[in-house]
C-alpha cells in the first residue's frame, strides 16, 4: 500500500509539474518526503520511531522548526508543510 502511495504522489506531482516525491533514508524513518519550489511537504507513517515526528527546514534566514505531528497511516492527513524561498530539508526528527 506504501508503494502505491508513493506511485500516486509521483504520477499526481509530476502532473502537476511542481515537485518530485521521493522518499527520505531508512535512516530518517518511514517517511515520505515532497520538495519543490519554495515548499517541503513530509508524511510519517506509524512505523517510523515514536509517535510524533517534526521537520528541520533550511531557509536563507537559517533554521525553522515545524510543529510536532502525529505520525498516522497513509490514508489520514497528518504531514507537515513549510514554505520559504530556496527551501530544503535539514532534519526529520522524532519523540
Amino acid at each position: 500500500m506504501k508503494k502505491m502511495l508513493i506511485s500516486l504522489a509521483c504520477a499526481g506531482v509530476a502532473a502537476a509539474g511542481l515537485a518530485v516525491a521521493t522518499p527520505t533514508s531508512a535512516s530518517a524513518g518511514d517517511c515520505v518526503v515532497v520538495q519543490g519550489g519554495n515548499s517541503v511537504t513530509v508524511h510519517c507513517y506509524p512505523s517510523a520511531p515514536g509517535t510524533q515526528y517534526r521537520i528541520v527546514v533550511a531557509c536563507p534566514d537559517g533554521l525553522r522548526w515545524s510543529r510536532w505531528e502525529d505520525q498516522a497511516p497513509w490514508y489520514v492527513d497528518k504531514s507537515i508543510t513549510m514554505q520559504c524561498t530556496n527551501i530544503r530539508l535539514h532534519d526529520i526528527q522524532y519523540r
